[in-house]
């Protein structure tokens, strides 16, 4: 049965228990993680916002003896207890050292209650107790458990991290959180030229700040503090990106999804869902929403020059279009003015994206036509769930428009 507290309070009760088990953690977003105990101490965590994504940099960082392409070709049914039966694995070969796979887990804890204790403030956290005996934990979930970790311990060392995360200013930022360049130019004319072609290389869309802090050998807080004032000017922007295992995913889909034409991406899917528009100047950003949209199941259309959108549009019939405000040369309430002046498009919902989430900002979207208004970084969740809100609130509309012009006809037909 789930129960709401506060994670300190849950690490004291499972440490003076001594506590064996699992401990599920779920926020509102269904976001959830999962902790295994024993006997009051912990044994792994896994789950959260990019559970791939942690996986592989943890064997990256921990275990780079391990031959990464058969890694990939395993099938792991879970994240849970598969995945650390397998680190089991490569200690019983002595291909690791029992000192690296320490370090591993408690990372992989470490990252974990972090990623808890800076959401808890702002999110109601739901906490699932479900105990085991000892001999069922060491029967069916860790036959040979690699290290018993003082949760009290790991928890202030978290506590500590997300102290700095706070005292750095970054409440707003979280290390799941995926930078991209949003204005290349400014950004090329503050920094130098190595630092700047460093930034494209690294700042590509494909890595959280936690897997920059991992490739360029920074601590994570101290990264993001130094890219701070850059996301503060608007210069670079964090986004939240879906941690999708596609397992049929090939490596030429991916090199022909990467493959991004500078004046517009248009990839109609198969399938009968409507097609989604984005209109932004930022190739990163139209990226980015394609994979949270084609995933999602979505067509996909991205559009980087907004000067000839409405000739881009017309023979489309899109279902829902996304527009970023702050673009050069024509801004986004322009753009949506001239929507709202072609008979085929004015109906189409429109949802301006800004970095900004002002009144003003507000009325001036609405006063052009504007449907509704999402502020960035980017999530997927808060972007899918305006797409289902806007389509379905769409077609109900057709429909009825429908049922009315057919009424009129019967009406028109019987007393004629």
């Amino acid at each position: 049965m789930g129960h709401t507290t506060n994670l300190f309070n849950q690490i004291k009760e499972i440490q003076a228990q001594k506590f064996t088990g699992k401990v599920k953690v779920n926020n509102l977003k269904n976001i959830t993680w999962t902790f295994y105990c024993c006997q009051g101490r912990l044994v792994w965590a896994v789950g959260g916002y990019s559970p791939d994504k942690s996986w592989k940099r943890h064997l990256a960082k921990y275990c780079s003896e391990v031959n990464f392409n058969e890694v990939a070709s395993l099938t792991l049914e879970s994240f849970d207890s598969q995945s650390y039966n397998f680190l089991t694995v490569l200690y019983q070969k002595k291909i690791v050292k029992k000192e690296q796979l320490l370090l591993l887990i408690e990372n992989q804890i470490q990252e974990n209650l972090f990623d808890i204790l800076l959401i808890e403030n702002n999110n109601l956290l739901q906490y699932n107790i479900e105990s085991e005996s000892l001999s069922s934990f060491l029967k069916f979930d860790f036959k040979i458990p690699l290290t018993l970790v003082n949760a009290e311990s790991i928890y202030q060392q978290s506590y500590q991290i997300w102290l700095q995360w706070m005292q750095k200013g970054l409440q707003s930022c979280s290390p799941n959180f995926t930078p991209i360049i949003k204005k290349q130019e400014e950004l090329q004319s503050l920094v130098p030229n190595l630092i700047y072609e460093r930034f494209v290389q690294l700042i590509n869309g494909k890595n959280t700040l936690r897997d920059l802090a991992f490739k360029m050998n920074k601590d994570v807080v101290e990264l993001t503090y130094s890219l701070k004032s850059y996301i503060d000017q608007g210069l670079i922007e964090l986004v939240d990106i879906p941690d999708v295992i596609l397992p049929s995913t090939s490596k030429q889909s991916i090199c022909q999804t990467n493959q991004i034409d500078q004046s517009s991406i248009a990839k109609p899917q198969p399938t009968k869902q409507p097609l989604v528009v984005c209109i932004d100047d930022s190739p990163q950003v139209l990226q980015i929403m394609e994979q949270i949209l084609t995933t999602a199941g979505y067509q996909f259309m991205g559009i980087q020059d907004p000067i000839h959108t409405v000739s881009k549009l017309v023979p489309c019939q899109p279902g829902l279009i996304f527009l970023d405000i702050g673009m050069p040369m024509i801004n986004g309430y322009e753009v949506c003015s001239q929507l709202q002046r072609v008979s085929k498009l004015k109906n189409v919902p429109v949802v301006m994206l800004t970095g900004n989430n002002g009144i003003i900002d507000r009325m001036r979207a609405k006063m052009v036509g504007a449907s509704s208004f999402v502020t960035k970084p980017i999530e997927s969740e808060k972007i899918l769930a305006t797409v289902r809100d806007l389509l379905s609130e769409n077609i109900s509309e057709k429909s009825s428009q429908v049922s009315n012009h057919n009424l009129t006809n019967l009406s028109a037909i019987a007393f004629n």
